[in-house]
């Protein structure tokens, strides 16, 4: 239903072709822009006020793939809705998205302080759809706090995100339960107790 809901905002609005195959599509109402594999969505107003900024944000996005990387947790998600490290491993994921789409947005010559000002005034905005890469989407307070590191510490710990929920999840995929009949239990234990028995200084 999301993806769903998605596509039929891009279709809306009025078109406009941005070069290297990215469409910008403009829309009267949206509480927050977005982008959805190669197309960019904006409202009328954001267009006005602040589309330098936004159209740096959204194209970084789409230069990344983030919307391939949203589809393939997403199919998983569908098989493994029940294990929650794959909803954390989501979670993070986006989180990383933003992360790297702030640094494109920076190292283009974007000014700090003005960036992070649009930040907070879009925070204001509700949370748009999930399987979109929203210029809400994350924490606001960390990705402040990530823009004012330097890039080596940003990178390390943006990585450090995901080594969690991916060893929880390579755990999971490969568990299996193993059935160990009640005579090996015993002869285990019996063998133990021996061993131990074995181990023990004899009197003097």
């Amino acid at each position: 239903m999301s993806w769903l809901s998605v596509w039929r905002v891009v279709r809306s609005g009025e078109h406009e072709e941005l070069g290297e195959g990215v469409r910008l599509t403009v829309v009267e109402k949206l509480s927050s822009p977005f982008s959805w594999f190669r197309h960019v969505v904006v409202s009328r107003t954001d267009m006005g006020e602040n589309r330098d900024l936004i159209l740096e944000h959204e194209l970084a996005h789409v230069r990344f793939g983030h919307s391939w990387d949203v589809l393939f947790v997403d199919l998983t998600l569908i098989v493994w809705w029940f294990n929650p490290a794959m909803w954390l491993l989501r979670r993070e994921l986006q989180s990383l998205h933003e992360y790297q789409a702030d640094d494109a947005v920076l190292n283009r010559g974007i000014d700090a302080k003005t960036y992070q000002l649009l930040l907070i005034k879009r925070a204001v905005g509700s949370r748009l759809h999930s399987v979109a890469n929203c210029l809400n989407h994350s924490n606001l307070k960390n990705r402040i706090t990530m823009m004012c590191k330097k890039t080596s510490s940003r990178w390390a710990a943006t990585k450090a995100l995901l080594v969690v929920p991916m060893v929880a999840v390579a755990l999971s995929a490969f568990a299996t339960t193993v059935y160990v009949p009640r005579e090996l239990q015993d002869k285990v234990t019996e063998n133990s107790v021996n061993l131990q028995d074995e181990e023990k200084p004899n009197p003097i």
